[in-house]
């Protein structure tokens, strides 16, 4: 009985195509436009479905990379049109006061934008926050207070940020100041976007990144101790440990490349540093690879 070699097209194409638009985006050949591409996750099942279709066929092969290269062509037409719809946005400004306060826990999930996280110096303020979003767009902000500790997620909803390939992105712009003054939890869910967190001067206890489609930057404390799980997209996930700080790494499997610094020595599972197990100021990082490039020095 011959053998079926359709098998497996869907993610091996995927693979290719992933590689090549980080490539030339490194190369600096191409400005990558991450909220346009992420709108076009929809042709992952177009990929699928053409596969369970066409694959005990005789020509299934030949049919299914035809139209596979015709909707590769197509998505780089559409990442490199121009949007004739005007988007009008909403800029808000607010902040918590830290007022006795003891604790604080953030969870952030941003949709199509970006994303800047950076430390208050000399606030009396647990938050400061500017977001710009579109006016279809509402943001929700939940929070509450418990035995000193304030609780705060902020989310957008509504708005049209769907399949809408010859429109323009609705992007957002969320720049998020956090106080230097009390231990932080911070949770963020990217979805499609350019994220950048210098977290330096914070007094970080738990960091939970899910990245999603896009280019993701963190820089960590440079004191304390704290746990950070990162959980990989589809994209790049650049994470900067201070020399002052030890570090014990967990990689668990994913499609992507995982690079670790050289100060960081093999043991099993784990990637550690020469002083961990004494140190008073360490991380301990778990990170979960997705499909694309995690970089960790």
């Amino acid at each position: 009985m011959p053998e079926n070699r359709n098998r497996g097209l869907v993610f091996p194409l995927l693979l290719i195509l992933i590689g090549a638009v980080l490539l030339l985006e490194r190369l600096g050949l191409w400005s990558l436009n991450w909220a346009r591409l992420g709108q076009l996750w929809p042709l992952i099942l177009v990929f699928l479905g053409l596969e369970i279709l066409l694959r005990h066929t005789r020509v299934g092969g030949v049919v299914s990379l035809l139209v596979a290269l015709s909707i590769v062509a197509l998505v780089a037409i559409l990442l490199f049109s121009g949007g004739p719809r005007q988007v009008d946005y909403t800029r808000e400004t607010f902040s918590y006061p830290l007022e006795g306060l003891k604790a604080a826990s953030v969870r952030l999930e941003v949709g199509v934008g970006q994303l800047e996280v950076s430390p208050l110096e000399d606030s009396d303020q647990v938050l400061e926050a500017e977001i710009q979003h579109g006016n279809a767009t509402r943001l929700i902000r939940e929070i509450s207070e418990k035995d000193k500790e304030i609780r705060v997620a902020l989310k957008t909803t509504g708005g049209s940020q769907a399949w809408n390939p010859l429109g323009r992105s609705v992007e957002e712009d969320w720049r998020i100041g956090l106080s230097t003054q009390i231990p932080l939890s911070l949770e963020i869910n990217s979805g499609v976007n350019r994220s950048r967190l210098e977290l330096t001067g914070l007094k970080l206890k738990r960091l939970a990144l899910n990245a999603g489609v896009g280019e993701t930057e963190v820089t960590l404390p440079e004191i304390g101790a704290y746990e950070v799980s990162i959980k990989g997209g589809v994209g790049a996930v650049k994470v900067k440990i201070p020399e002052s700080m030890e570090a014990r790494i967990r990689v668990d499997g994913g499609l992507g490349a995982v690079d670790i610094g050289e100060r960081y020595e093999q043991q099993g599972k784990y990637y550690v540093t020469k002083g961990y197990a004494r140190a008073d100021d360490k991380a301990d990082i778990e990170v979960d690879g997705g499909v694309g490039a995690i970089t960790i020095r």
